[in-house]
């Protein structure tokens, strides 16, 4: 490797302290480190500042100083171009990173060697249409998300799979994950785990006030239509936790496979079933 990125997107103490073991370890195998503005200014090193396009054009890799939060943020920042990424945990669970701090040495030493494969994910791509007129189209690496706010009544949400209706719920909300986003909010509201190798989308109401509710897991190239009945406005689209737009009753979600994809550079060191089982189950079995 002849040229790396690195952007951090938390406030871990430490982290500076890691960014500085970075330069100094590529920098003792002869890999150029591009560090976005952010980061330079973290460090004092101004020198080695680079506006993130630069480092989108000319970086082979793109290391993600956080958490799942900052991974899922350079995901949307990057999913335009080739560029791979690979996330050093600094936060609290790290499902979507490859190493964590004590693993700097051998990661580097991975890296600079071009020791490495690239797994692509898949992504989603969501259109709010309103009236017939599309008024917004997002892309999420992780999950969209149908949800009232905070303090309003349920709201009714009627779920198609290619024009069939599968359902009409009385809920908090509707998620449709990827199958990375399987593991994230749609877990926590009782969907299915998918394997990330498997393509696919996954339905799952949030709250469904029934006893006959279950998660659908749907074909990639199957469209999802989402269409929310509600006496109230409160209403509003995450895509991957954030605050994407409001919507008003009668508005159409449109959710399919999006033509963009995540790159995640792997160093093979650990498998997706053992992450499961160390990050989400019982670690000592």
């Amino acid at each position: 490797m002849k040229r790396i990125g690195i952007m951090h997107y938390c406030k871990k103490e430490g982290c500076a302290e890691v960014i500085d073991t970075l330069l100094d370890s590529f920098g003792a195998k002869g890999v150029e480190v591009l560090l976005e503005v952010n980061a330079a200014q973290l460090v004092d090193r101004m020198d080695l500042a680079r506006p993130f396009e630069e480092i989108k054009a000319e970086a082979e890799v793109l290391l993600v100083l956080g958490g799942d939060g900052a991974f899922l943020h350079a995901a949307h920042l990057v999913c335009d171009s080739p560029l791979p990424i690979m996330g050093i945990n600094l936060g609290h669970l790290g499902f979507l990173t490859e190493a964590e701090v004590n693993d700097l040495p051998e990661a580097v030493e991975q890296l600079a060697k071009d020791d490495y494969v690239v797994e692509e994910r898949m992504m989603l791509e969501a259109q709010v249409l309103r009236a017939g007129q599309v008024t917004g189209t997002f892309v999420a690496f992780n999950d969209v998300v149908v949800t009232r706010s905070t303090f309003a009544r349920v709201i009714q949400v009627e779920v198609k799979v290619d024009g069939q209706v599968t359902g009409r719920f009385s809920c908090d909300g509707m998620i449709v994950a990827s199958p990375t986003g399987s593991t994230a909010y749609s877990l926590s509201a009782g969907g299915p785990v998918v394997s990330p190798r498997v393509e696919a989308l996954v339905i799952t109401p949030i709250c469904p006030h029934t006893i006959a509710s279950r998660s659908v897991v749907v074909h990639p190239q199957e469209t999802i239509e989402l269409r929310v009945h509600s006496l109230h406005d409160q209403v509003r689209l995450s895509v991957d936790g954030q605050p994407a737009t409001k919507i008003q009753a009668e508005d159409r979600i449109l959710v399919g496979k999006s033509e963009r994809v995540a790159r995640l550079v792997r160093l093979g060191k650990r498998g997706f079933y053992e992450l499961l089982r160390n990050r989400l189950s019982h670690p000592d079995v």
